[in-house]
């Protein structure tokens, strides 16, 4: 049977095993980041973590996670996992896939788009995981969860914020929870103020989301809408500092999401799945030209870009035992992705494409404990496109534990891919439609150590091989195949809860890179640390710090550069002044750090922000 028949017939057959009456144990949470069947290695930052500094965006909470480099550069988003390109980080929110094949980023994700108050946590997952989540998995996922009620909760939370830089923004959001039902209504507007020189930012949204659990099926529906007004100097322009053409770039941007997910409510022993996501980015730039300077300037560029995603996947994991577990699935997916702009070379020049992908999907996995302290998993995945090429990835990860009280020890191997952007497959003057996908491969080894007393430790030796990566050649003024990076490193992780009010953890990786052009924004060290005092039941104190050595930079009018590091300091306070009143205050880089993330581009100075929430 051809793949993609297989696929849909297994997309046919799934669903109906949703409504088969209850048997005994499964798992019924199917927010898959790394597996389906077996233990994962990933970070997960919960809703306090991600809202602590009161940011616009959840980038500097992610900043903090182990192996991540997170900032805003040039007014975008930038985000790599243990030295990865930005577009090898696969973004998901509640299963729906966010990263925009038709960016000039080569599919990167805007991570202003999303308000950090609809979060109850994020998991990150490093390492290649096509074989779990298919293409654009090559340096690891970041799957992002919206606010769930909690059974017979009901109440309504407003919040106010505003900084010293006069950012402000305000929200509200409604959850109300019964023993079988669930419903999230969130709705608010942030503005950057003068957050960072002659630049601008703000945000409008609206979340819906219910949740229903009727004769043992659970089914889940959200749709949230985005909209972000955006102007600053364009990305390597050299910033406020340097940049010649003093003109900035804007940016309209719509972001617009919705899933409805079916799952068996309770534990079972086959516990199938089916999901319908649907997503759409628009985007509205217009970026002035560059002057040249040590390197080429670029001409006025302007787009308008759309994006539709469709989505099906079902599958089941099925427990026949306590020392197997199975997991089989399938999925279809439809893109489509169109632009239409202008190029000016002494005047503008219409550019425009438009281009489609389908993608049929079969998926497997399993894990073997033949006895305890022993666990094997192994996964694999095969995606078929239009034209019938078919990509293949696999995953597979060994845990021992020799005994109950000792070290866990792991090593892990896997393969994926990243299918060329519609961008660099369409964008006029310099597409190449016989691109090949990026490919990758990682390997980690290292040791997990926890105890009943809070200590959580973990070491890891990493290697990740990316190979045909999309680069433009000048010589040929086209994008081609033919770049090679090596990133291997060692990271290790720490968290302790020292007294009764006290708690600590820390984190810090170095990384080794290996590439024939050099590669920007990409520290050799890099590290944070965080103490919290609980100081009396109804205040916490949090002290953190992160820093990073220096790095290659460049610019238009610098060429490549060799960027200092930087330390920053942060500190925070909650208190809950009463049981439905609670006021949160900090100062965001305490020590008035001066550096810049990207050339010529001021961070953020000392900033003193309060936010009020108040529930009802």
């Amino acid at each position: 049977m051809p793949p993609v028949r297989a696929a849909l017939g297994v997309l046919l057959w799934l669903p109906a095993l949703a409504f088969l009456p209850p048997t005994l144990a499964a798992d019924a949470d199917y927010l898959i980041t790394a597996t389906r069947t077996g233990p994962a290695d990933q970070t997960t930052l919960d809703a306090e973590a991600l809202q602590r500094w009161q940011a616009p965006s959840v980038l500097p909470a992610l900043n903090r996670a182990p192996g991540v480099r997170a900032f805003e550069k040039g007014g975008r988003s930038y985000l790599s996992v243990r030295g990865g390109e930005p577009n090898y980080t696969l973004v998901m929110l509640e299963g729906v896939r966010v990263n925009d094949p038709t960016n000039a980023q080569g599919g990167a994700f805007d991570f202003s788009q999303l308000p950090p108050e609809i979060l109850e946590r994020a998991d990150v997952a490093p390492g290649g995981l096509s074989a779990a989540q298919g293409a654009d998995a090559l340096a690891g996922v970041v799957q992002l969860r919206l606010l769930r009620p909690a059974p017979n909760e009901s109440r309504l939370q407003v919040s106010a914020l505003g900084d010293s830089s006069g950012g402000r923004s305000g929200n509200a959001t409604l959850m109300l929870g019964s023993r079988d039902s669930g419903l999230v209504f969130s709705g608010g507007a942030r503005d950057s103020g003068e957050l960072t020189p002659d630049a601008s930012f703000s945000r409008e949204y609206g979340l819906l989301k219910y949740e229903r659990v009727v004769g043992g099926v659970k089914s889940a529906a959200f749709v949230l809408g985005s909209h972000t007004d955006a102007r600053a100097f364009p990305e390597d322009s050299g910033g406020p500092r340097l940049a010649v053409n003093r003109a900035q770039e804007t940016r309209d941007t719509g972001l617009t999401l919705t899933a409805i997910d079916f799952s068996r409510a309770d534990d079972a022993r086959l516990a199938p799945h089916l999901a319908f996501r649907w997503s759409s980015q628009t985007g509205d730039t217009a970026t002035p030209a560059i002057a040249p300077g040590v390197l080429d300037g670029v001409p006025a560029i302007t787009a308008d870009t759309r994006f539709e995603r469709l989505s099906v996947l079902a599958d089941a994991v099925m427990t026949p035992s306590k020392a197997l577990r199975v997991a089989l699935g399938a999925e279809y997916a439809e893109e489509r992705g169109e632009s239409v702009g202008s190029i000016d070379f002494g005047g503008p020049l219409p550019v425009r494409y438009a281009l489609t992908r389908e993608t049929s999907s079969v998926f497997a996995e399993v894990t073997v404990s033949p006895r305890p302290g022993i666990a094997l998993t192994l996964g694999s995945r095969a995606d078929v496109d239009q034209d019938g090429r078919v990509e293949g990835s696999w995953r597979g990860r060994l845990e021992l534990t020799p005994r109950t009280s000792g070290p866990q020890w792991f090593i892990s191997a896997a393969t994926a891919y990243k299918q060329p952007s519609f961008f660099a497959l369409g964008y006029p003057l310099i597409a190449n439609p016989a691109l090949k996908p990026e490919r990758g491969r990682s390997l980690e080894t290292g040791l997990l150590f926890e105890t009943d007393t809070g200590l959580r430790w973990q070491a890891s030796v990493f290697e990740q091989r990316f190979r045909d990566m999309i680069d433009f050649d000048p010589a040929r003024f086209t994008n081609v195949n033919r770049a090679h990076v090596v990133t291997r490193g060692v990271q290790t992780s720490w968290a302790q809860a020292l007294a009764a009010d006290w708690a600590a953890s820390a984190n810090l990786i170095w990384l080794d890179l290996e590439s024939a052009t050099p590669l920007r924004a990409r520290p050799h060290w890099q590290g944070s640390a965080e103490v919290r005092w609980q100081a009396q039941p109804r205040l916490l104190a949090t002290l953190a710090g992160a820093f990073n050595d220096d790095y290659l930079d460049s610019a238009i009018p610098t060429g490549l550069i060799r960027a200092p590091g930087h330390f920053t300091v942060d500190l925070g306070a909650r208190w809950q002044v009463r049981s439905d009143t609670r006021l949160t205050l900090g100062l965001r880089n305490l020590l008035d750090a001066r550096y810049a993330e990207a050339v010529g581009f001021p961070a953020p100075g000392r900033t003193l922000f309060l936010s009020v929430q108040l529930e009802i």
